[in-house]
C-alpha cells in the first residue's frame, strides 16, 4: 500500500511512525511526563501502540488458523514424477501449471482443451495449489497424494472421458 503513496508522504509517514515509536521508547523508560499536553500525546501513542500489536497478533493468528501462512513444498505437486510412462507420453502436448486459483473455480484442478494438440491453443492442465493445501496440508502424504490424482483426473479429460467417466475410472 506505501509503494503507491508519493515518496515525500512516505517519508513524512515514516517519520511520524518513527518519532511515535521513540517517545513510546522513552515514555516506557522514563515513565510519563508532568505536563498535561505531553502525558495526553504519550497516552493517545501508547493506545495506538497497543492497538497496533494486537491487529497483529489477531492477523497472524487468523493466518495461522486459516492455513494461508502454509509454505508450499514443490516436492508435493510434483505429481507427474508418479505417473507411469504411457500416462507421461500422452502429456507430451500438454502443459501442466500450478495456480492459486481453485477458490474461484472450487476445484483441485482443470482441464483446459479440446484433446487436440495446435500450436495457437495448447491444452493444459492446472492444478490448484491453494485448494490442494487448504484441505490436504497438513499431511504431507495425502497432500501428494491428492496432487496425483487430481493431475491423473485432468489427464482423462485430456483422453476424452467425461466427468462419469472420470468417475468409474474411480478419479
Amino acid at each position: 500500500m506505501l509503494s503507491s503513496w508519493p515518496t515525500g508522504r512516505r517519508i513524512a509517514t515514516s517519520a511520524l511512525v518513527c518519532l511515535g515509536v521513540a517517545v513510546l521508547i522513552v515514555t516506557a523508560l522514563n515513565g510519563l511526563a508532568t505536563t498535561y499536553p505531553m502525558r495526553l500525546f504519550q497516552g493517545l501513542l501508547a493506545a495506538v501502540g497497543a492497538l497496533s500489536l494486537l491487529a497483529m497478533a489477531l492477523g497472524f493468528l487468523i493466518t495461522r488458523l486459516a492455513g494461508w501462512s502454509t509454505p508450499a513444498d514443490e516436492a508435493d505437486f510434483e505429481a507427474l514424477d508418479d505417473l507411469p510412462d504411457l500416462l507421461v507420453r500422452a502429456l507430451r502436448h500438454v502443459a501442466v501449471v500450478v495456480s492459486d486459483d481453485g477458490r474461484r473455480h472450487r476445484a483441485y484442478g482443470l482441464y483446459q482443451g479440446d484433446g487436440v494438440a495446435r500450436d495457437d491453443h495448447p491444452d493444459r492442465i492446472v492444478i490448484f495449489r491453494d485448494t490442494l493445501l487448504r484441505d490436504f496440508g497438513h499431511d504431507p502424504n495425502a497432500l501428494r497424494e491428492q496432487v496425483t490424482r487430481t493431475v491423473r483426473h485432468e489427464l482423462a479429460h485430456h483422453l476424452g472421458a467425461d466427468e462419469l467417466g472420470v468417475r468409474e475410472l474411480g478419479l
